[in-house]
Parts: structure tokens; C-alpha cells; sequence
């Protein structure tokens, strides 16, 4: 049997996956609609304000270390990381709902510890989806369809990213507390959904008419132009740990759409003059263009697949940036959400190619390591690209996306021309 995306038991388990990340995002997406009305609810510092946004970076390095613990069984370590991120919410709306009573009359400190603590074990348990999908994706699918399937995988996380402020806008009329415990069945009925989940499929089969040797192994694992330059992940004298540039460029890559995030909140009324009422209205069309790239990527990606991880790299990094400095430099207001859209593309293509190529080579038990170590470099991304982007916004709001799109560009120079099969076998 070959565990290809065309094949129906992967197709459930893929289904089942992308249930996760939808229900995964979506869920941190609403919470982040809610966390204005939260932060004035609780008249919090901002000093206060910003080691709750630091203390979830912390707790996403954390849990991308604890549920990368190969020993963890996937299936229920995704149910139990779906049923805690629904905890978490419920934790909170039952806590929001007493702020009018008791839980109001609770010193500035206090509210801040149960905000961060909520927010760290949300942070902790949507670690968990991307490392443990990653890997499980990883080890199903041939190297040549690999980045394809995480793509795939990416667009259903991407859908929740573009849903979730819709429904949020919708529910805004509603109370605080009762849109968080409405929110926190998300989650749980992600758990329900992956009682369904084939966790055990049999290893991917080797193309028709090759051998299963050593050599052909590794040459499959290893596929022509996977980032070549870069020592294999899974070597010996590496280990499980992703080569740095890879490391580095999903660490670059979270971090701009960081960049892109503060920007935009700041460009309305800086460059455009919109009030309020039209910056929520353009903020929210214009993060919409941008959640639609990650299908359109998937869709391209199915018909007309690139070469190989360095081309699928290069073409990501290119769009990125070029989607970055547009939406930073445009004078017009209109031609903000298609530059968005040509980001979230750039990154749908740049991201599951880095993942894939820093997934060649490693044999199947180091997988949930290696997808750990790459997932962790978003939490880096939570606490470096705030602390870098702030100072930026002091010198205009286009700052951070121009210098996210500077940094991108040196992703260009970690993919040198593909290496012919031949020198692999």
C-alpha cells in the first residue's frame, strides 16, 4: 500500500488533521478578537499587558518541546492538547464572567497572572497540533508529496485564520464571557473529531520499479534540489536537530507575519487617515486576502508542484517579500488587501517547503523531534519580532514589514542550484 494523498486512509487521517488546525487557529484567532475588550475590561499596564504576550511565546517553546517527546502516543496526545486548549478558554470565560463581582475587586497583578496563565496554557496546548500533525504527515507521505500534504495541511489552519475574526465580528454584540465558553467548544469538538483518526498506516512504499536498499532509500528520502548545501537533518553527526538555515528561516518567516500584523494595525491612520470604524473594516479584509493565500498556494502546489524545496523556497521568500514592501509602501489604501494576499501566498509556499526539506533524510522516530524543534521557532518568533518591531514603529508603521521583507530575502542565499539525483545514491 502507498501512503500517497490520493490514498483513502491517509486522506482520513489528513481530514482529521486539518479538523485540528482549523479548530486550533480558529480558536487562538477568536481569543485574539476578544483580548481589546479584555485588555480595557481589565485596565491592565502595558508593561503588564506585554509579559502576558511574552509569557505565551515562553509556553510555546515549552510545549513544542513536551509534546515533540517521542514516547507520547499521537492520537491521544492530540486529543488531550484539543481538550486542553478547550479547558483553557472555558477557564477564562468563567473567570471573565465574574469580573462585574469577586474577581473584579482583584488587584492590577492578579488579573495579569490569571491572563497569563490562561493565555500560557492555550499557547501550551496549540503547540502540540503543529508538531504532532508534522510529523505524522512526514512519516505517511513520500518525500516528493511531502510538501504538498503539509500544505494541504496548512490551508485548513489558514481557513480558521480567516473564519475566526468573522466570527467574532458577529458574536460582538454578544457578552465576553459567553463568546469564550461558545469559543471553547471549537476545540473540544476537534478532540471528538480525532477519535476517527488512523494513527497507524503502513511506512510510505517505494516508486515502482526501484529497489529498497540503503542507497535508493535514502535517495528517496533525500529528493533532487531538497536544499541542497545543507548537511541531511537525520545524519549522524547532526542528529534530529534541523540544520540552522532551516531552523532560521521558519523562525524568519513566523516572525514576519509578526511584522506584517503591527504594521498594519499602524498604517490606517498613519498613512491613510481611517478612523477606527474604517481600520477594523480594512484590517479585517485585508487579513481575509491574506488567509486566502495559504489555498491558493495548496491549489498551485497540486497542479503545478515546483522543482523541488529550494525552488518552492525561493518562489515563497520572493512573494513574501514583494507582497511585504507593497502593502508598506502603497500610498493607496485598495491596494493594500491584494499585497496581503501575495504575502500569505509567498509564506503558504515558503513554510511547508522549509518543513519538508528539514524532514529529508530523518529517519521515522526523530521526526516528532525534528517537527518540534521547527514549530518551536514560532515562539522565538513571539518574543524577538515584538521586541524588534516596537522600536521600528517609532520611526513610521512601515518599518517592520520593510524590515521583515529585508530579512526574508536572506532566506534567497541558503539555496544554492539543485544537486543532481545521481550525487545522492
Amino acid at each position: 500500500m502507498t501512503s500517497s494523498p490520493s490514498s483513502p486512509t491517509l486522506e482520513t487521517g489528513l481530514r482529521s488533521l486539518q479538523a485540528a488546525a482549523f479548530c486550533g487557529l480558529g480558536t487562538q484567532h477568536i481569543f485574539l478578537a476578544c483580548v481589546t475588550p479584555l485588555a480595557m475590561a481589565l485596565n491592565l499596564p502595558g508593561w503588564l499587558f506585554s509579559l502576558v504576550l511574552a509569557g505565551s511565546g515562553l509556553a510555546w517553546i515549552a510545549g513544542t518541546r513536551w509534546w515533540g517527546r517521542p514516547h507520547r502516543a499521537q492520537g491521544p496526545a492530540l486529543r488531550t492538547a484539543l481538550s486542553g486548549l478547550g479547558l483553557a478558554m472555558l477557564i477564562l470565560a468563567g473567570w471573565t464572567a465574574g469580573l462585574p463581582g469577586w474577581t473584579g475587586t482583584w488587584p492590577a497583578s492578579a488579573q495579569a497572572a490569571v491572563l497569563l496563565a490562561s493565555r500560557s496554557a492555550m499557547s501550551f496546548c496549540l503547540a502540540g497540533i503543529p508538531v504532532l500533525a508534522m510529523s505524522w504527515l512526514a512519516a505517511h507521505t513520500l518525500p516528493a508529496e511531502r510538501a504538498g500534504t503539509l500544505s494541504r495541511y496548512a490551508s485548513a489552519g489558514a481557513l480558521g485564520m480567516v473564519l475566526a475574526p468573522a466570527i467574532a465580528a458577529l458574536a460582538s454584540q454578544a457578552a465576553l464571557p459567553a463568546v469564550l465558553a461558545a469559543t471553547a467548544l471549537l476545540p473540544m469538538w476537534g478532540a471528538v473529531r480525532m477519535r476517527h483518526w488512523p494513527q497507524a498506516l503502513p511506512p510510505p512504499a517505494p516508486q515502482t520499479g526501484q529497489s529498497s536498499g540503503p542507497a535508493q532509500a535514502a535517495a528517496q528520502n533525500e529528493r533532487p534540489g531538497a536544499m541542497p548545501g545543507i548537511r541531511p537533518p537525520g545524519s549522524a553527526s547532526q542528529g534530529s536537530s534541523p540544520a540552522w538555515p532551516l531552523r532560521m528561516g521558519a523562525g524568519l518567516a513566523y516572525g514576519a507575519v509578526i511584522a506584517c500584523n503591527l504594521s498594519l494595525s499602524f498604517l490606517w491612520p498613519e498613512r491613510h487617515g481611517m478612523d477606527g470604524a474604517q481600520a477594523l473594516s480594512w484590517s479585517g479584509i485585508s487579513l481575509a486576502a491574506a488567509g486566502l493565500g495559504a489555498p491558493l498556494a495548496q491549489a498551485w502546489m497540486r497542479r503545478r508542484p515546483w522543482r523541488d524545496d529550494a525552488q518552492g523556497v525561493r518562489a515563497g521568500v520572493l512573494s513574501a517579500a514583494l507582497g511585504l514592501a507593497g502593502m508598506a509602501l502603497t500610498p493607496w489604501a485598495w491596494l493594500v488587501p491584494p499585497c496581503m494576499g501575495l504575502t500569505g501566498l509567498g509564506l503558504a509556499w515558503l513554510l511547508p517547503h522549509l518543513q519538508s526539506a528539514a524532514m529529508a533524510g530523518v529517519p521515522p522516530a526523530q521526526l516528532r523531534a525534528v517537527a518540534s524543534q521547527m514549530a518551536g521557532m514560532q515562539g522565538w518568533a513571539m518574543l524577538a519580532a515584538p521586541a524588534v518591531c516596537v522600536p521600528l514603529l517609532a520611526a513610521g508603521a512601515a518599518w517592520p514589514a520593510l524590515a521583515a521583507a529585508a530579512t526574508l530575502l536572506g532566506c534567497l542565499r541558503w539555496c544554492p542550484a539543485p544537486r543532481p539525483l545521481s550525487r545522492l545514491t
